[in-house]
């Protein structure tokens, strides 16, 4: 996979591929948001998602950030394998991304990764620090969108389960039109599973 192929959306549409639907595989970015975590004094910060039993194409990404766009820092994206259960190897990055593009309300973050994504597979999205910013990713208690449970998340104090607040983020997908039927299937059976909730280890002031 090229390390370049991951590249920050600015008012580029992105079309879906012919044949192809795309699909919510983990959606939280509208839910209520807990609090908000510093990337350059807690991170990296990352959020794990899952793919089901088909390939998938990286369609769209969305980070709930905000920030001070006058701080002259820098933050970066990237995609990251799994290593049993925590953040593993890189397999794509942004360049670093100047906080001249972040708001001081929290504000939908787009990117995408020109990557296809293997089935049955966690991988991770990684917010860092590239320089002094100022980025801060939103947090929630809310685990009931599209395949929020189940998953991690990981910061300097280690890696945890969702139940204790997910870092706030939309991975949307395209796969092939009988696929994507199948997903939503699964999509929807999963909003009558139970809401866990644990405790979230915050960093001293």
């Amino acid at each position: 996979m090229n390390l370049k192929s991951f590249a920050v959306l600015a008012a580029l549409g992105l079309a879906t591929s012919g044949g192809a639907q795309a699909y919510d595989l983990y959606n939280n970015l509208g839910a209520a948001t807990s609090g908000t975590d510093p990337v350059a004094s807690f991170g990296p910060l990352a959020d794990s998602f899952s793919t089901q039993g088909f390939s998938v194409s990286v369609e769209n990404l969305q980070f709930l950030l905000d920030g001070n766009a006058g701080s002259g820092g820098f933050f970066m994206l990237s995609l990251l394998a799994d290593n049993n259960g925590a953040p593993g190897s890189v397999l794509a990055t942004s360049a670093p991304i100047s906080d001249a593009s972040l708001n001081t309300t929290l504000t939908p973050f787009g990117a995408t990764c020109f990557c296809d994504l293997s089935a049955n597979t966690r991988y991770w999205l990684q917010v860092s620090d590239a320089g002094g910013t100022s980025a801060n990713w939103a947090w929630s208690l809310d685990t009931s969108g599209p395949g929020v449970a189940g998953e991690f998340f990981a910061n300097q104090n280690g890696v945890f389960p969702n139940s204790g607040g997910p870092y706030q983020m939309e991975v949307s997908v395209a796969v092939p039109e009988p696929a994507a039927w199948a997903l939503m299937l699964v999509g929807f059976g999963g909003l009558g599973g139970a809401l866990r909730f644990g405790r979230r280890n915050v960093v001293a002031a």
